[in-house]
């Protein structure tokens, strides 16, 4: 008899390991199942500026030195120039007759140690004159801004200045690095400089205009973040035989020594994309 109880309590504590082994099998096969079932994850996504698809070998000088671009489908780049007080009493109809088909005038600017916002002294003269030659126009602000609130008022400013004007172009921030270590923007974070650019855009574009940011190629690399800019068409200045930005932009200023018929002092000159 003490034998038969030894052998049955051998057989029960074998079941044991054959139960484990069943509901780990179960087990293993439910998760598999409720994986299956589960959607794929989709694949990540960097997000980011897209590159332009300039090709340069198709930009060429014309008979005046003047730099021209025309892309693969035949369309060609307007040629523009942008002004201030600093051109001095310009004769609109021989910048037009010049083979000049856009401009950007300066409406004001805010002083990059004082912080004042100033209206240029020729805006109204130079808007009113070029639209008179028939040359669609557009305005732009040198801005000095340190915070969104600044963008946001010279923003404001801008729209009461043009209020009386129907703008054949957009109205442009002018967002330059002032190399004195007096600027009020010397100290400026990436971030900060980025905020006050999209405040300034958001302002302008909500009133019904469309906007661009001009800067340099150097501050646009190195000084905003371009991945929250996406919205915003970009105006870059490079005074090299082509630029280096990589990015997708819409304007290139090239050179601030143009030669222009109607303009005593040098301008700076622009491709319109």
């Amino acid at each position: 008899m003490a034998k038969r109880k030894v052998r049955k309590r051998k057989s029960k504590w074998l079941i044991y390991p054959l139960l484990l082994v069943f509901v780990g099998v179960v087990w293993i096969n439910t998760r598999q199942s409720f994986a299956k079932k589960e959607p794929a994850a989709p694949p990540f996504e960097t997000v980011g500026p897209a590159e332009h698809t300039y090709e340069w070998d198709k930009l060429t000088l014309d008979e005046k030195g003047r730099r021209q671009y025309t892309a693969a489908d035949g369309s060609v780049a307007k040629v523009g120039i942008d002004v201030s007080s600093h051109q001095g009493d310009i004769d609109w109809p021989a910048v037009a007759a010049d083979g000049i088909s856009s401009v950007f005038v300066r409406v004001g600017s805010r002083g990059y140690e004082s912080g004042e916002i100033y209206q240029d002294d020729r805006f109204h003269q130079n808007v009113q004159g070029a639209q008179a030659a028939g040359l669609p126009c557009g305005v732009y602000f040198y801005s000095q801004a340190v915070t969104a609130e600044e963008a946001q008022q010279e923003a404001d400013f801008v729209l009461e200045a043009v209020r009386e004007y129907s703008l054949e172009l957009p109205i442009v921030m002018d967002y330059e690095e002032v190399l004195k270590p007096t600027a009020r923007t010397a100290n400026l974070t990436t971030q900060a400089r980025t905020d006050n650019a999209i405040a300034f855009c958001e302002r302008i574009r909500t009133a019904g205009h469309p906007v661009m940011l001009y800067s340099t190629r150097s501050m646009l690399l190195n000084h905003f973040d371009l991945n929250r800019l996406l919205d915003y068409p970009l105006w870059v200045a490079e005074y090299n035989e082509t630029t280096q930005f990589p990015y997708e932009f819409v304007a290139w200023q090239y050179t601030d020594r143009g030669r222009v018929a109607g303009i005593g002092p040098d301008v700076d000159l622009n491709l319109i994309f």
